[in-house]
């Protein structure tokens, strides 16, 4: 297996995700919100490069589900803090 620019940059974004996780360690909760949500957008993205880095057009389908999972998971969260804050 060759390393490709597109494996290189998959490195890179999980580097990003564990940036992400540090902050949302040591910040407050809505600071700490962001920072997840970041977290899961390097995910989507991080996936799709190691999908196009391995030539697997059948990985595809992970992308794209963990992209809507993020964005209800988002939605969940602001939820659960709503209440917490009320």
């Amino acid at each position: 297996m060759m390393v490709t620019g597109w494996l290189i940059s998959a490195g890179v974004l999980m580097i990003g995700m564990v940036l992400c996780g540090l902050a949302a360690w040591r910040r407050p909760t809505f600071e700490a919100l962001v920072a997840l949500e970041l977290a899961g957008t390097l995910s989507t993205v991080t996936l799709v490069c190691l999908t196009v880095g391995f030539q697997q057009p059948s990985y595809a389908n992970v992308p794209i589900v963990a992209a809507v999972l993020n964005w209800v998971g988002c939605l969940v969260y602001i939820r659960f803090l709503d209440r917490s804050r009320a």
